[in-house]
């Protein structure tokens, strides 16, 4: 729901009005607020699996020792959606420290969701951890890691799954500050048939995400050059 619908009306406001208007902001808070209570929910299941995740999440070694208690491919599915969750609603909060001091909590989550089930939701784990890796070009080992996250996951699914290949463009390739790429692969998923029909919805909503990634601005966020028109 926030991913696919809220966020998108979050993008068009701002690239109607702007991403510091009134709308966007409302949008943005809506989304966040639909993460918080998916969240919610997540830790009442996993408490149900697994009690201890409060007293868990105060540090990484407290994390992996309660992590550790999870053990079979059901449990990535648990966790997959958990850690989801977790790390876009700090992506949407990056201005609030107090989140982002927790950003661990969920890529340890996704750490362990894809080192359960690999192959889960069509390997989109990993395309997340992909993403996390990307989001410092400065770091240049992070880099290395988010690429081996990228091509694992595009080779697995052959490039049909379409959402893997805009969050490859709009974090890796854009970190790296690759344009042509950039571009290349956007407009790859856009003219894209219906490469994967168990994931119809999902590359609908990747078609949208990637016409919305080609606007100006948003290009130049990544610091491409843009001609004038």
């Amino acid at each position: 729901l926030s991913f696919g619908f809220i966020e998108d009306e979050m993008m068009q406001a701002e690239d109607l009005y702007g991403p510091d208007s009134a709308l966007a902001a409302y949008h943005r808070t809506r989304a966040a607020a639909a993460y918080t209570r998916a969240i919610f929910y997540g830790q009442k299941l996993l408490e149900m699996r697994n009690p201890g995740f409060v007293e868990a999440k105060e540090d990484a070694e407290s994390m992996d020792a309660w992590l550790a208690g999870f053990e079979g491919e059901e449990d990535a599915e648990y966790l997959f959606w958990m850690g989801q969750a977790w790390m876009s609603r700090i992506n949407l909060l990056k201005d609030r420290p107090e989140y982002v001091a927790e950003l661990f909590v969920g890529v340890k989550m996704m750490q362990k969701s894809v080192e359960l089930d690999p192959d889960y939701s069509y390997h989109s784990g990993k395309a997340i951890l992909g993403a996390y890796h990307a989001r410092s070009a400065m770091a240049k080992n992070e880099l290395v890691d988010s690429k081996k996250y990228f091509d694992e996951a595009l080779a697995a699914t052959e490039g049909k799954a379409l959402l893997i290949k805009v969050n490859y463009a709009t974090r890796y390739l854009c970190a790296t500050r690759d344009k042509e790429n950039y571009v290349k692969t956007l407009n790859e998923v856009i003219e894209a048939g219906d490469t994967l029909p168990l994931q119809r919805l999902q590359n609908t909503l990747a078609k949208r995400r990637a016409r919305r990634e080609l606007a100006a601005w948003r290009m130049e966020a990544c610091s491409f050059d843009i001609a004038p028109e």
